[in-house]
């Protein structure tokens, strides 16, 4: 399989995702209230907007975080996007994961861009509140670090 021929599957999930969350999170905030039980005590709709990182890290008033987030975001998602270029054809697992990565960091930074916030909807207890797009990067991270680990040649490329 050729580095070209990998590239528009790659490309197509990057696309994809962000288009999905801005979707879903357009949806949540325009419920009523904000609130809306899916499974009693298991799953519901729960619209925060966070302006700060991940668990909402750094969004009090005030924060000397704020104008540093979108550059150290977008530079992390264009080191993200390198490392995948990097990549071999052959791991489309790794493809996957660092497709997954860089569509829910794309996502959540044109959430940012476009509402000066990021919105988080997802609502299970014990777990702090988050969105589709953090479901892509964490989910993304996993198939990445288990492409790594299960691999015999464990460097990224």
């Amino acid at each position: 399989m050729t580095r070209l021929a990998t590239l528009p599957r790659f490309y197509g999930v990057v696309l994809l995702i962000p288009i999905l969350d801005l979707g879903v999170k357009a949806w949540a905030s325009a419920l009523v209230g904000g609130v809306r039980t899916l499974i009693p005590g298991v799953l519901a709709i729960r619209v925060v907007f966070n302006r700060g990182l991940v668990f909402g890290w750094g969004s009090g008033p005030g924060s000397s975080l704020q104008p540093l987030l979108l550059p150290v975001l977008a530079l992390a998602t264009v080191a993200l996007f390198l490392m995948a270029l990097r990549t071999p054809p052959t791991k489309t697992m790794r493809h996957s994961g660092f497709a997954c990565m860089i569509g829910g960091a794309l996502g959540n930074m044109l959430d940012r861009l476009l509402h000066g916030h990021v919105t988080d909807f997802v609502h299970v207890p014990l777990l702090p509140i988050f969105n589709l797009a953090d479901v892509a990067l964490w989910a993304g991270l996993a198939i990445v670090l288990s492409d790594i680990s299960f691999s015999t040649n464990k460097q990224l490329d």
